[in-house]
């Protein structure tokens, strides 16, 4: 089960700077820090943390039971044998 979880975090995390990506015409916006209102702001990672937690959220809670996730999985990797 936690391998599930942190491959869907590492691809969500993905998904998310892609999206980033798409949204600021392929130019990867660094964290910096503000003047006006003081603050950071996280840039690319913030969007690599919102797409991991949202593929972790949907693995761990969309999912039925855990137990379906793990014989899928299973069968997956008999099937490609």
């Amino acid at each position: 089960m936690i391998k599930l979880v942190l491959m869907a975090g590492i691809i969500g995390g993905l998904t998310g700077v892609i999206s980033h990506l798409l949204r600021n015409g392929r130019v990867l916006i660094y964290p910096r820090k503000k003047q006006r209102p003081k603050g950071l702001y996280l840039g690319f990672i913030a969007d690599f943390l919102f797409g991991s937690a949202a593929a972790i959220f949907a693995v761990t809670y969309l999912a039925s039971d855990p137990s379906d996730v793990k014989n899928d999985s299973r069968h997956l990797y008999l099937s490609r044998t």
